[in-house]
């Protein structure tokens, strides 16, 4: 987690701010969960389901900062 919570840092993301997650659960929709949390960003987890016109009033929404799509299979 340490080494994504960096990354994530790297990039940008900041205490307080919302990160959403377009994803399946899976072992890295979890990681990314917790190194969010050592960050003090604010997880926004988005379903993959709805169609794109949904998902873009959802991130309207929610205010994210960043979306975070992550693939299928392993993280």
């Amino acid at each position: 987690m340490s080494r994504l919570a960096a990354g994530l840092s790297k990039i940008g993301v900041l205490q307080g701010e919302r990160v959403a997650v377009l994803a399946r659960n899976s072992h890295g929709f979890a990681a990314l969960r917790f190194a969010l949390a050592r960050l003090g960003a604010v997880l926004v987890p988005i379903n993959f389901i709805p169609p794109p016109s949904a998902v873009a009033a959802l991130l309207r929404l929610g205010r994210g900062v960043l979306l975070l799509p992550l693939p299928r299979g392993r993280f």
